[in-house]
């Protein structure tokens, strides 16, 4: 494919900038979308593991409260079994909620990250707990079972157990608080980077110019070089070897090309003025002959004579083969004159078919404007769906702050014995209601998920309607040109059928008059004979007539050796 010079310089500087300047865009939004990402999932898991370990710690204090409520010993029947049910369901709780806790952090890879200052893992202040905690079930159970106190080894142990919620929450902020860091760091990195490939794409684009605008300089020289030799008359320019594709190859070529025009035609001219100096001689001489060969003309006349006789027995029989011409040329007229009516009633039909076509082009600009209308909707709906997700979170964060709230509410009307039990229900109805404000913000935040990706595949197949439709109009574009030329052929061959059903016409009236002509040369060969006598005269005319011409043959040898010393300024060998 051959470009232009103009192209190949618009090139050469825009698609290195476009993809300089699409790279730039593109790679710091993509990077920050996996930044975004990675910080996404690191908050999901360190929330996800501190939000179970919170809720072990408040189980674990609610078995606490529990217990003392049952070891104070003012709980009967009924009271004191739901009570030790809190007790058994809020232990089992705690165990469950710090497996999840643990689990998570398996799964995340976070098991053996220790304290900044520590030497003790996730997986060890795990174990702590269990042995701690589990230790401190048993034995209060068995204190319930035989209504037993127990003793300050059994709450040391509870201590035990419960000091490691707090360090393998402190864990999770420092290591969510250190990855965070490091994305960062690799984010600022690969921005540097890119800043880099930049500065190397300018200096290669600069290097590309240069290269460019040098083999300009040299083509502008050259032609430069043989313009001015040719002003000085100089025409044995050499042609160059090759030629490039573009408009300096071209300038190049059409200066060489007429070059050698000029030189052809310069070289012409003087071979045609030697040429027409020797005829002048040649004139002047046969002029002299023409004189001595007019005198033989009168003895040829009693000739022509006896031939008039036959030129007119052979009108009459010409006369009669031209009536018969002109009727088939009538014919030929009649037939031409149908073909150029229907090929206009065919110019007609292919007219209303490049007007449908322009319709449906209108109605595909139409479709392709509303699709554009409605992928810009459909990224509306995506934005929205994504500040939705934000609220849920937020939910989320509330309803954890309220059920701590709750959990130290409870712990307070404990403490106060008889006069917090009102206050403790009200904070077990709060502890509730964050439970569900926290199932209600996790289905929100699946139903936006789910709504996100619908709305994905939604833009997806829109833009491939688009790019449908664009082939589409592309494809109803080439068929209007083809209609076009349609037309604009059929056009061309109903004005040649009517210049041809003209022209037959024309040959039909000037059979007629030839063959009228005919008739009146038969008639009028009968007067030959008198008008050979004024042949004669006319002879001697020409006797004269040949003397002025041996005069215009030394006028246009004077005339040859002017134009001879004209074109002695160029210079073609």
């Amino acid at each position: 494919m051959k470009l232009s010079f103009r192209t190949k310089v618009i090139g050469l500087i825009a698609i290195p900038f476009l993809l300089y300047i699409g790279t730039s865009i593109y790679y710091p939004l993509y990077v920050n979308t996996t930044v975004d990402k990675l910080k996404q999932q690191l908050y999901t898991t360190s929330y996800t593991a501190n939000n179970e370990i919170m809720n072990a710690d408040r189980d674990v204090y609610q078995a606490l409260f529990a217990y003392t409520l049952i070891d104070l010993g003012n709980l009967t029947g009924k009271e004191l079994e739901d009570a030790v049910k809190d007790y058994k369901d809020n232990i089992q709780q705690a165990n469950d909620r710090m497996a999840n806790a643990r689990e998570l952090m398996e799964k995340a890879g976070l098991l053996n990250i220790t304290a900044r200052g520590a030497d003790r893992p996730v997986s060890a202040l795990f174990k702590d707990f269990a042995d701690g905690f589990n230790a401190w079930a048993e034995d209060t159970s068995q204190a319930i079972q035989s209504g037993k106190h127990v003793n300050e080894d059994v709450t040391a142990l509870f201590l035990q157990g419960r000091s490691g919620i707090d360090t393998i929450g402190n864990i999770l902020d420092e290591n969510a608080l250190i990855s965070l860091q490091k994305i960062e760091d690799d984010n600022n990195s690969s921005q540097k980077s890119m800043i880099i490939q930049g500065s190397l794409i300018v200096i290669v684009v600069v290097i590309l110019m240069y290269i460019v605008m040098r083999r300009l300089g040299k083509s502008v020289r050259s032609a430069a070089s043989k313009t001015s030799r040719i002003m000085q008359g100089d025409l044995t320019v050499e042609s160059e070897a090759k030629y490039s594709s573009d408009e300096m190859g071209a300038i190049l070529k059409s200066t060489d090309a007429m070059i050698g025009n000029l030189k052809s035609m310069i070289g012409g001219i003087i071979d045609n003025a030697s040429k027409v100096a020797d005829s002048s001689v040649t004139l002047h001489t046969a002029s002299r002959e023409t004189a001595d060969s007019a005198n033989h003309i009168a003895e040829h006349i009693q000739e022509v004579t006896n031939g008039t006789e036959l030129q007119a027995r052979g009108a009459e029989e010409t006369s009669r083969a031209i009536e018969e011409m002109a009727i088939g040329i009538n014919r030929i007229a009649d037939n031409t004159s149908e073909m150029a009516s229907q090929s206009t009633d065919t110019s007609s039909y292919a007219s209303e078919g490049r007007e449908s076509l322009d319709h449906m082009i209108g109605q595909m600009n139409e479709m392709k404007e509303t699709l554009t209308l409605l992928a810009q909707s459909i990224q509306t709906l995506e934005n929205h769906s994504g500040t939705i997700g934000k609220i849920a979170d937020e939910i989320t964060a509330f309803a954890s702050q309220t059920n701590i709230l709750s959990l130290n509410a409870s712990i307070e009307a404990a403490r106060a014995g008889e006069h917090g039990k009102g206050f403790a229900v009200v904070a077990g109805e709060i502890r509730k209601l964050a439970s569900q404000s926290f199932e209600s913000a996790d289905s929100i935040r699946e139903l936006v998920t789910a709504t996100k990706e619908d709305i994905t595949e939604a833009a997806d197949s829109m833009n491939k309607t688009l790019v449908e439709v664009e082939k589409s109009g592309q494809t109803i574009e080439v068929l209007d040109n083809q209609f076009k030329r349609i037309s604009d052929a059929i056009e061309q061959m109903a004005e040649q059928l009517q210049e041809n059903s003209a022209i037959a016409e024309q040959m039909s009236a000037s059979a007629e008059q030839v063959s009228a002509s005919m008739e009146q040369s038969s008639r009028a060969s009968s007067d030959n004979l008198g008008k050979i006598q004024s042949v004669a005269a006319a002879t001697e005319e020409q006797l004269a007539l040949m003397g002025s011409m041996a005069e215009s043959a030394v006028q246009l040898k004077e005339i040859v050796g002017d134009l001879s010393r004209a074109v002695s300024y160029f210079k073609v060998n």
